[in-house]
């Protein structure tokens, strides 16, 4: 995670490995707005430990920036084997050539989601694109495409700098009687199209079945549980992107229960 919402996915410029007890973030190509406080979070079921770290990129004299960045450009090979791969994908290969307006879905039909990476290779074309050209006179169809690009950056800023979740009711406690069914429900925003919410039991993954009701309206999700036994009681969680949710579910037994009602007599 950097800071403390954004989780960090692979796929362009950044790739993450885990091998037994060894995990591993690489971050290739670095810009200053890599910059930043790092957290790796490891999670079971007794909690959670992290630790973190400040790493600064500093920016080179602007001269040797543009020069080190045609000579990157020209040299960077295509690595796109197979669309379906993010992390396979050269994301400057894959637009170069293309009309901005056309970007969006040329990522969409990729599975590209990483707008820190599509904003650093963005900006890598705008930049190669004005060595190309100069800033003296351009055919107005040139000054369009830049305005296009420009516009698009700006919202791609506008992505980077956005929570990847936004919380406006979590889950809480449930105490149910045995052989009733239990709820529990949250009201979390989704912004970014590639987070996804699970549920768990403990350090169960759920998923619909007999047992378990998954489900969504909207931004409210709700996992229930049918016909709750003693053994359903437990730590039940949510995670969503970066947020993490623990609830407890408690199932009551009645001690003493009537098999035969009293009838008035006469």
């Amino acid at each position: 995670m950097k800071g403390k919402w954004r989780q960090i996915t692979p796929g362009g410029r950044i790739s993450i490995e885990h091998k037994g007890q060894d995990a591993k973030l690489q971050i290739r190509e670095v810009t200053k707005s890599d910059s930043g406080h790092y957290r790796c979070v490891a999670t079971n079921k007794h909690g959670e430990i992290e630790s973190g770290a400040d790493m600064e990129v500093t920016k080179k004299e602007d001269m040797g920036e543009v020069g080190d960045l045609r000579t990157r450009l020209k040299k960077t090979p295509s690595k796109q084997k197979s669309p379906k791969k993010e992390e396979e994908v050269n994301i400057v290969e894959l637009l170069r050539g293309h009309d901005p307006k056309d970007y969006e879905r040329i990522l969409r039909e990729h599975g590209i989601h990483d707008y820190r990476a599509i904003l650093q290779a963005v900006e890598f074309l705008k930049k190669e694109k004005e060595m190309e050209t100069g800033r003296a006179e351009v055919e107005r169809g040139a000054r369009v495409e830049e305005e296009d690009m420009a516009r698009l950056i700006e919202q791609l800023e506008g992505r980077v700098s956005m929570e990847p979740v936004s919380v406006m009711e979590d889950i809480t406690d449930q105490t149910i009687t045995e052989n009733q069914s239990a709820t529990f429900e949250c009201q979390i925003k989704i912004n970014y199209p590639e987070i996804t919410l699970t549920w768990y039991k403990g350090t169960q993954k759920l998923d619909n079945s007999e047992k378990y009701d998954i489900s969504s309206v909207g931004d409210r999700h709700y996992l229930k549980i049918k016909n709750c036994q003693v053994k359903d009681q437990g730590n039940y969680r949510v995670v969503c992107g970066p947020h993490i949710s623990n609830a407890k579910l408690t199932v009551t037994v009645d001690q003493i229960q009537f098999t035969k009602s009293i009838r008035s007599i006469e």
